[in-house]
């Protein structure tokens, strides 16, 4: 586990371990669905197992659990000992719901990582094509591109089209590439 330094050392792994067995595989199920979904699972479901107070720890900490396993993209083995304290039949039913929910897991992940500005690229199209004449030049024979970017704001999808000449193109280019490495230079 060299690669993979986690920090799940103040799990409530005494309050995780009193909800039932049966029980358990459907709160992680319900804990996962809310990450992707935005929702919070029914507390009233739980409520003979946790206190209010107890159940927003136990919530907490599954979400912490599923983000850095779905990141991390740990073996079987290495939730095991990650997750030690925990007993063996809630490991199995974590690495089970986790292997399953997996592609819902990174989508629902790269989804809420696109939304921390409230607008954000959502899809593009691009087309190129070849301007012979205009309304004022009688011969400009020009190749053109006709970008449309698809751009998600406060949850509407907006079209922006675009058209431009090579060198403005350039300039576009230019652009995202300087944003390119200051977004490579924040991650490092």
């Amino acid at each position: 586990m060299a690669g993979h330094q986690l920090t799940l050392g103040n799990l409530r792994t005494e309050l995780i371990g009193k909800c039932p067995e049966k029980k358990f595989d459907a709160l992680f199920h319900h804990t996962i669905d809310s990450l992707i979904r935005s929702s919070t699972p029914d507390y009233t479901k739980y409520s003979e197992v946790w206190t209010l107070e107890d159940w927003f720890g136990v919530l907490s900490d599954l979400k912490q659990i599923i983000t850095i396993f779905s990141r991390s993209n740990l073996k079987k083995d290495e939730l095991d000992e990650t997750l030690a304290a925990l007993p063996e039949p809630y490991r199995e039913s974590i690495f089970q719901c986790l292997s399953l929910r997996k592609d819902d897991l990174q989508a629902a992940l790269v989804e809420q990582t696109l939304s921390i500005s409230e607008s954000y690229l959502r899809d593009f199209d691009w087309k190129i094509k070849y301007a012979l004449a205009s309304d004022k030049i009688s011969s400009v024979e020009e190749p053109l591109v006709n970008l449309s970017l698809t751009v998600n704001e406060e949850g509407t999808n907006r079209t922006i089209p675009l058209e431009m000449n090579v060198n403005e193109l350039k300039s576009f280019i230019t652009s995202l590439e300087a944003a390119h490495k200051a977004v490579l230079q924040l991650k490092s």
